[in-house]
């Protein structure tokens, strides 16, 4: 009995059923790189709700809107801007959290086939550009310019610690002046000798009115003083994470820092007490001194379970 061979029509047939098939197959299945995105956003999020953070504290250290933050961590791509923003708000948020973003950002890299190296362009014939030079001498530069900022920060701090020391020693003045006075007028209750000679009560009361006139001159420490009420009080901060720190000047409202400090790092802030400070993440400021005195950590410390302090000096 002879075999039954499928006619044209049929094989067309079965070859469109296939095609329709395997298109089926090919969307349900989710991009790689739609899948990366969601593998970073998910732990981000597990590594956000471990430390406690909530996503409006992280959107304001960051300065990214809250809903960027949640289609983050929901690797909604339709609702993120290109990759190249993408991959640094990654590394931020990663940094915030203390953990390292080179596995987060290689991941995405590697799903979207985007090169860890500078690309060539086209006619070069594989001439790369020198952006690795480039990026390290804008480092240099930007470390020297922070450099100078500091010494110039240091010889400032210098000068009104020297005036400090200097204002207060015309009040010592004052009581050198008063002692003799006294010393002048004790004579007076202590004269029932009438054999000295005329002249000498001459003689102490011109000395006497020598003396006299310099206490008046001695008032002057009071305008002094005034003068050194003016100025500023230096805040130092030392943090052994990732801290977020916010200072204003209460009475003209003036924002003197806002800034991210790194782990073991140490910052002098001037500011016109009183003054307004935020701390993110207090657990990593490890100590506060306000003009070289202690603050007692109660004071920043905020309620329990809280990662962001607010409180005022003095």
């Amino acid at each position: 009995m002879d075999k039954q061979l499928p006619s044209p029509e049929d094989r067309i047939t079965v070859k469109s059923a296939t095609a329709d098939k395997a298109m089926r197959l090919s969307e349900a299945k989710p991009r790689p790189e739609q899948e990366a995105m969601r593998s970073v956003g998910r732990k981000l999020a597990q590594l956000r709700e471990a430390r406690r953070w909530k996503m409006e504290d992280l959107s304001e250290h960051l300065k990214v809107p809250v809903i960027r933050l949640r289609a983050l961590e929901a690797g909604n791509l339709d609702s993120l801007p290109e990759m190249a923003f993408v991959i640094g708000m990654v590394r931020s948020y990663a940094k915030m959290l203390d953990v390292d973003p080179a596995p987060l950002v290689g991941e995405l890299r590697q799903a979207h086939d985007l090169p860890g190296t500078p690309l060539e362009l086209p006619g070069s014939d594989g001439v790369k550009l020198p952006r690795r030079h480039r990026s390290w001498t804008a480092r240099y530069g930007l470390w020297g310019g922070a450099g100078a900022c500091v010494l110039l920060l240091v010889a400032w701090l210098f000068r009104q610690y020297t005036e400090r020391e200097i204002y207060p020693r015309p009040p010592a003045s004052r009581t050198v002046t008063e002692s003799p006075q006294k010393e002048i007028n004790a004579p007076d209750t202590h004269s029932p000798d009438t054999s000295a000679p005329a002249h000498f009560p001459v003689e102490s009361a011109a000395s006497a009115v020598d003396r006299l006139d310099s206490p008046h001159t001695a008032e002057a420490p009071p305008a002094e003083n005034h003068v050194q009420s003016d100025i500023p009080s230096v805040l130092h901060f030392k943090v052994s994470q990732n801290t977020w720190i916010s200072v204003r000047q209460r009475e003209d409202g003036q924002s003197v820092y806002t800034g991210l400090l790194s782990a073991g790092e140490e910052r002098d802030i001037q500011a016109q007490p009183p003054v307004d400070v935020v701390v993110g993440n207090v657990a990593g400021l490890e100590s506060l001194e306000l003009d070289g005195e202690p603050v007692e950590p109660s004071k920043y410390k905020g309620r329990q379970g809280s990662h962001v302090a607010r409180f005022s000096l003095p």
